[in-house]
This record gives C-alpha cells, sequence and structure tokens, in this order.
C-alpha cells in the first residue's frame, strides 16, 4: 500500500512539474510512475480495489488536463507563461517602415523578388511585387506590413546605374561576379 501511494504521489507530481518545466521528459516519467502504481495495485489488492484505483487515475489526470486547459491560462501563474501581446505591439516591428508607404526610391540590387532598395538615402530590405526588378529601376512603396515593404517599379521606369559599393572596395567594375 505504502509503494502505490508513493508512485501516485511521485507520478502526479511529475506530471504538475511537466506544465511549468515542458519538454516531455517529465511527462513520461510521470505516466510511467502512474502505470506502475496501477501495476502495483493489480498486483497487491483484489480485482475491484485495482479496477477502481485505475479509474481514479484516469480521472485524475483527466481532470488535472481539463484544470490545467481551463483555469491555468488564467491564473497568476498561467498569466506570466503566455504570451498575450501581438506581434504588431512587439518592439521588433520598425515603426518608420510604415512612413515608407508611397515614397520613391532605386533598387539597388536586382529584386528577384527580394533584394535592396535606397529610399531617402537608406537602404531597405524590400520585395517586388511581381517580377524580377532590374538594378537601378525607379520603384515606388505601394505596402508595408509589419517589417516588410512592398514595392513595384515606376510606370515608364527604365534602369538606371546604380551605384555598386563592391566595385570601389575592390576597384575593380561593376560585373557582378554571381551572375
Amino acid at each position: 500500500m505504502q509503494n502505490i501511494l508513493t508512485w501516485l504521489a511521485v507520478g502526479f507530481v511529475l506530471l504538475c512539474t511537466e506544465v511549468f518545466l515542458p519538454g516531455g521528459v517529465l511527462g513520461v516519467l510521470g505516466g510511467c510512475a502512474l502505470l506502475y502504481a496501477v501495476v502495483l495495485g493489480y498486483q497487491q489488492f483484489p480485482p475491484v480495489y485495482a479496477h477502481l484505483l485505475l479509474v481514479g487515475v484516469v480521472l485524475g489526470v483527466g481532470l488535472g488536463m481539463v484544470w490545467w486547459a481551463q483555469y491555468l491560462p488564467r491564473s497568476f501563474i498561467g498569466r506570466r507563461l503566455t504570451l498575450t501581446r501581438s506581434q504588431a505591439d512587439s518592439s521588433t516591428v520598425d515603426s518608420k517602415m510604415s512612413s515608407l508607404l508611397g515614397e520613391h526610391g532605386v533598387a539597388h540590387t536586382d529584386l528577384r523578388p527580394v533584394g535592396i532598395a535606397l529610399f531617402r538615402g537608406q537602404r531597405y530590405d524590400v520585395i517586388s511585387d511581381g517580377g524580377v526588378i532590374a538594378r537601378g529601376t525607379a520603384i515606388r512603396v505601394v505596402g508595408v506590413e509589419g517589417n516588410q515593404v512592398l514595392v513595384r517599379p515606376l510606370p515608364g521606369a527604365a534602369a538606371r546605374g546604380a551605384p555598386d559599393s563592391r566595385a570601389d572596395a575592390s576597384g575593380g567594375g561593376t560585373e557582378d561576379p554571381i551572375s
């Protein structure tokens, strides 16, 4: 009887600890401890009592999971463990990106569809709305969502010679070594 109660307590404690230290190991060990307690129950008690022990363990685990899903998220500890802010509230979203909407700039690299563009003398990672946009093409920002800047070429815009920072560093021409 003492062993069964010990294994039941160890199993439930490990399952409760799994909630706060997720990873699966403690949950599996807790489940094994509960299963071992039930097996000991079948060895030491008549079948009627062993069945009651099994039902009690299943109900205890089931009710614990319901409590965990219903009560814990609203509790003090649960609020500390869960994320409540959205990405828009996050500091990773650059607030000056939204001010780019409608701005005109130049594709600093080929946009295939992602590349770098210059707006107000600053470089930004942008995504072309459609196909490939050649380096040096005049572009306009048509959308900003989070940190993604969506651009389109200006009507009638042809690629102009864009400054190539590699040419300055290497002293060579403006050949693109990748293509």
